[in-house]
């Protein structure tokens, strides 16, 4: 009996204590609560000690485990105020409960054998109240860290002066950006006062923006961009005397370039900047397209050989246009990127392979409208016919824009044996005589020079493809992608071709090379991972029907066939006779724009379920879009043989 009193007592004891515990830890937490109130308390309730003891208590007295405690602590109304209850402040918006006579209350908690409360609050309700208040004021979403706004700020100013030229005047400066982001808010703008790499962005041509602009980046590297645009041919123009005064300035702190862009490029200003190294200068665009020292705006500028050797020792961009800087391989040693545009060499085309074999780490290569001697003398032929191809383990995209003319370029694609993922892209002008043999060196073998051909897993071919900047529509347009062997991966490309004739003002140019361009696909250009050819706007006078089951005779891997705008007589092709059995492979027939008509798809689809020697019958999938010669009737003869979608266009 003494044994059970002492074990009552005991609890009792505890029972007490514990309430004195929870009690001062509420009594904290109305404190904070008021300090908040008053401006006083800047932190989250964790933060301090007694108010996280307090969070564990009531979470420990919440929990399932502990039913009986659940009840245990409960609010309730002061005598003299029954009609008030307690209201909790967990930021600066005080939540009024039902019956609130608006005056504050604190409330207690019921010690054992206190009096009932005349009305019990869902505690389990109110502690998750609490929990979401507490975590909303722990990382609220508009509460993101200084350093976050800092590359926010800086993406914004990137993305809008990177576009596809290097050398455009477009986009707001860094001065402007920062003006319009000190206008939201006191915050921002001390977030942008105090932003050294949003300062060390130095593109406005003014004395006073750019030794505010040193100052304030402090020790972080800059990046310049002195683009002008076009300007004034005269002697000394506002422009011309304003760039002279930011590159004296400039000159002060050469140590900390990391990029300088700069166009209305002398051979004087050039001097001026490289006559001391530039130890830390990554990447380096020139342009003298229509700097002072251009002849009618077509010359280029000569740059000595050896101009920068020993002066930029960790450059790894170098863009180049309208300036003339001999292929020497000291000149270009160790680049990871490489883009010379409109320029005329002085040589063939064999110097720019010793650049290459100059540069093992080089990503990306751009060549655009430059030229070369169309002849190798007899020593460089000679090299070349015994040259193995050059290893380019990282190049991940070649980018080629030139006029007629394609010798260099066969042979340069020729030479070199990039990844296996390189993404080729040409743009060019053809004589209809010309084709993908013309282009692309499909004499060799393809595993030793663009193995990512081989890799082709999706092509699209489109005739008669509006160009952007040209009026006519003869354009032949061809894309191809992979998937890296699984459907489910997303595509990257491997290459695109944009072709379009010289003779423009015929009729005829092109379909003719259209023509001559789609013979090769499967023949010269063998695709044998292709699982999917699209082909849009292709009719009977561009490719005969011949010639087309020709072409997907070489293709036996397609499992899918989409065609838009095309003829009904290439899907009368797919119909297996006993001579033509096209796509054995064939899962999905998907037509767009099409005239063809149910008796013509019935046709296909019946023939593909018989069973032969040599194939397997496979029920085909049909995607009809846009068909309307494709009648309901024909369309439930259909579904016997087939599994047919039908979708209409948007209105």
């Amino acid at each position: 009996m003494n044994r059970v009193s002492m074990r009552s007592s005991d609890s009792l004891v505890s029972r007490e204590s514990r309430f004195g515990y929870y009690r001062r830890g509420f009594e904290r937490l109305c404190c904070w609560r008021e300090r908040h109130r008053s401006g006083d308390a800047r932190r989250s309730i964790v933060t301090d000690s007694s108010s996280y003891e307090y969070e564990c208590s009531l979470s420990y007295i919440l929990s399932p485990a502990c039913p009986r405690k659940r009840a245990e602590m409960v609010v309730a109304d002061q005598p003299d105020q029954r009609s008030s209850t307690a209201q909790v402040t967990m930021d600066d918006t005080t939540i009024p409960r039902a019956g609130d006579s608006g005056e504050s209350q604190m409330p207690t908690l019921n010690l054992p054998n206190a009096t009932p409360p005349d009305r019990d609050i869902d505690v389990s309700v109110r502690a998750a109240d609490l929990a979401g208040r507490q975590n909303w004021q722990l990382s609220p979403i508009y509460r993101l860290p200084n350093e976050m706004f800092d590359h926010v700020f800086e993406l914004a100013y990137l993305a809008s002066v990177e576009k596809d030229s290097d050398f455009e005047e477009k986009g707001a400066s860094v001065m402007d950006l920062v003006q319009n982001i000190s206008l939201v808010s006191k915050r921002w703008r001390e977030i942008v006062f105090f932003n050294p790499r949003l300062w060390s962005i130095i593109d406005f041509p003014n004395r006073l923006a750019v030794k505010t602009c040193i100052m304030r980046s402090k020790d972080a590297p800059l990046r310049i961009r002195l683009i002008s645009g076009l300007i004034s041919r005269t002697e000394k123009s506002p422009k011309t005397k304003a760039l002279e005064e930011c590159i004296s300035i400039l000159m002060t702190c050469i140590d900390r370039w990391q990029s300088l862009s700069h166009d209305n490029l002398r051979m004087e200003t050039l001097g001026l900047i490289f006559a001391h190294p530039v130890p830390n200068l990554e990447t380096l665009q020139l342009d003298a397209q229509f700097g002072p020292e251009s002849k009618d705006w077509a010359s280029d500028l000569s740059i000595p050989d050896g101009f920068f050797s020993g002066k930029v020792p960790r450059l790894r961009r170098l863009r180049l246009l309208s300036c003339h800087l001999p292929l020497n391989p000291l000149n270009y040693a160790n680049l990871m990127e490489l883009s010379l545009s409109m320029i005329d060499f002085n040589s063939t085309m064999f110097p720019l392979l010793g650049v290459l074999v100059a540069c093992p780490s080089l990503e990306l290569l751009r060549l655009h409208y430059i030229s070369f001697f169309p002849s190798l003398s007899e020593a460089e032929s000679s090299a070349l016919a015994n040259m193995s191809p050059i290893d380019m383990p990282r190049l991940r995209e070649l980018s080629i824009v030139q006029y007629a003319g394609h010798s260099s370029t066969r042979a340069i694609l020729a030479s070199i044996h990039p990844r296996h993922s390189l993404h080729l892209r040409v743009v060019s002008t053809c004589h209809t005589i010309d084709d993908l043999y013309s282009i692309l060196p499909l004499y060799k073998d393809l595993a030793s020079t663009l193995q990512s051909l081989l890799e082709i897993e999706e092509l699209a071919f489109k005739f008669r493809e509006p160009y952007p900047d040209l009026n006519d529509s003869d354009t032949c347009d061809i894309r191809a992608v992979s998937r890296g062997g699984s459907p489910n991966h997303p595509p990257y490309p491997l290459m695109t071709l944009q072709l379009f004739p010289i003779e423009s003002d015929e009729e005829t140019a092109g379909s003719l090379l259209g023509a001559r361009l789609f013979w090769n696909i499967g023949r010269d250009l063998r695709l044998p991972q292709l699982k999917a050819l699209k082909i849009t706007r292709l009719d009977p006078g561009t490719v005969g029907a011949a010639m087309f089951a020709d072409v997907l005779n070489h293709l036996p891997s397609i499992q899918l066939l989409e065609l838009i705008s095309c003829s009904p007589v290439f899907v009368q092709t797919l119909t297996f006779t006993s001579n033509w059995r096209l796509c054995p492979s064939l899962e999905t027939l998907q037509l767009e724009h099409s005239s063809t008509t149910g008796e013509d798809l019935l046709a296909v689809v019946e023939s593909r379920t018989q069973a032969t020697d040599d194939t397997t019958p496979v029920r085909l999938r049909l995607v009809l879009l846009d068909c309307s010669a494709v009648d309901q009737s024909s369309v439930w003869r259909l579904g016997e043989y087939a599994e047919v979608t039908i979708t209409k266009p948007w209105e």
